[in-house]
């Protein structure tokens, strides 16, 4: 699937649940991680050199919710995402 137009598909991360002397704690995060499957073409993804297997951040209840080959993914627009390599995050990085 190639998103359309400056968009771009994510995997959402599941992040570890928050833990306090083993109590787990109910948290939301407003802030959420995932790996970068598709990017569609666009002005701004050029712009911002995004890639695919890049990690995006992206608000929780950011974008479109997809189901994809039993994947529950996102489409974000490029907006909606901030590019993770600015902040330190690569998943090619090892």
């Amino acid at each position: 699937m190639k998103p359309a137009v400056n968009r771009i598909l994510v995997e959402p991360i599941k992040a570890p649940p928050a833990t306090i002397a083993g109590v787990e704690m109910d948290t939301k995060d407003p802030q959420v991680r995932g790996v970068i499957l598709a990017v569609g073409a666009g002005q701004a993804i050029d712009r911002m050199g995004l890639k695919e297997g890049m990690i995006a951040v992206f608000g929780a209840f950011s974008g479109e919710d997809v189901t994809l080959d039993g994947k529950e993914l996102k489409v974000l627009f490029v907006d909606e995402s901030i590019e993770s390599e600015l902040l330190g995050y690569d998943n090619n990085r090892k």
